[in-house]
């Protein structure tokens, strides 16, 4: 039998076969194989670089046929194809299977559904990276994780929710993590960037939503950058604002003055890669309106947020200082309220 020349085999066949594979039709360890490999200069990464390249049929191949049955089709091992599950999500380290309803974004028929692009618009974050599957991320910090629950279940996955320290302060940060090419692709189609802050199209979105939800996305990005702050010394003083891109402050301001809401935009003087500000709503009447026209849904929402909403509105309401201020916006609201049920009907 002739004996074969490793170097010159290994040049030949290391794109498509394992160390293993070499090893045993050469009769040699595979420790024996890796030597030759490295003198060569080929390295683990290039070894594996043919195989990695078909990472989109072995992910569309995963509850189909087993990673035994994949391996043999693919002359490679069968550890190879779980490490390949395993990168894109669909399997955790410990061989655990996670599901997921990875249409639930193909129709945006319910409030809630609309509430979820708004969040994601503002804290999500879309990752595609050569040879993995499209990954949707979602981090806040551990107080606000029972609204990462709240997608966990609509989105119906067995993807545990991940609780990481950031050390630079102390904090404790949830991260739920969706790895879905079929999410990923239509939060793109809709109007979501993968460079979320700066690709995504508050307009493009909204034209994919049917404009009865159009109060509850705006909600759900509200949640993710918007804030409220109560002061002590009254309501003129507390404030209600959005942050972000101008552009996409404006596509707000736009959309808020469709339904009789007036607000302002404050642009932020420091240097960011596009103009950054705050949308405000200023005056009394501003605040009640917005405030009355977001929450007016029944989905599920950031509470904590939703909580400081509740006193602001119920101290206009109660008009304890009976300030003329309050009587006002009370008064703008119920002339426009009627006005906002047949825009929400379209």
């Amino acid at each position: 039998m002739k004996k074969i020349n490793i170097d010159e085999y290994i040049l030949q066949n290391y794109k498509n076969k394992t160390n293993a594979q070499m090893a045993l039709e050469c009769g040699c360890n595979k420790s024996t194989i890796s030597n030759h490999r490295k003198k060569l200069g080929i390295s683990a990464t290039e070894l594996n670089k043919n195989l990695r390249q078909k990472t989109d049929y072995i992910c569309q191949q995963y509850g189909e046929k087993t990673k035994t049955a994949i391996a043999k089709e693919l002359n490679c091992s069968a550890s190879f194809i779980k490490k390949i599950w395993q990168e894109n999500g669909l399997i955790s380290k410990q061989g655990l299977t996670y599901t997921c309803n990875e249409n639930y974004f193909q129709n945006i028929d319910t409030a809630q559904k609309a509430y979820w692009l708004g969040f994601i618009a503002a804290d999500g974050c879309i990752y595609r990276r050569e040879g993995h599957r499209g990954m949707l991320s979602i981090g806040l910090q551990k107080s606000d994780i029972q609204i990462l629950e709240y997608l966990k279940e609509d989105l119906n996955t067995t993807r545990p929710i991940s609780i990481q320290e950031n050390k630079r302060n102390n904090h404790f940060i949830a991260t739920l993590q969706i790895n879905s090419d079929i999410i990923c692709n239509r939060l793109l189609e809709i109007g979501i960037g993968v460079r979320k802050t700066f690709d995504l199209s508050i307009k493009e979105i909204c034209s994919n939503i049917p404009k009865k939800f159009i109060n509850s996305f705006i909600l759900g990005y509200f949640d993710g950058d918007g804030s409220i702050d109560i002061s002590k010394s009254g309501i003129s003083k507390s404030h209600v604002r959005i942050i972000g891109p101008l552009k996409n402050l404006v596509d707000f301001k736009d959309i808020l003055q469709e339904f009789k809401i007036t607000a302002s935009i404050i642009q932020d003087k420091r240097k960011y890669k596009e103009p950054f500000g705050s949308l405000e709503l200023k005056n009394t009447t501003e605040k009640y309106i917005f405030l009355k026209f977001i929450y007016n849904s029944s989905v599920k929402c950031l509470q904590r947020k939703k909580e400081r909403a509740d006193i602001l509105i119920q101290r206009i309401e109660n008009n304890i200082t009976n300030r003329s201020e309050n009587i006002k916006a009370i008064n703008y609201y119920k002339s426009v309220v009627l006005k906002w049920g047949e825009l929400l009907k379209r």
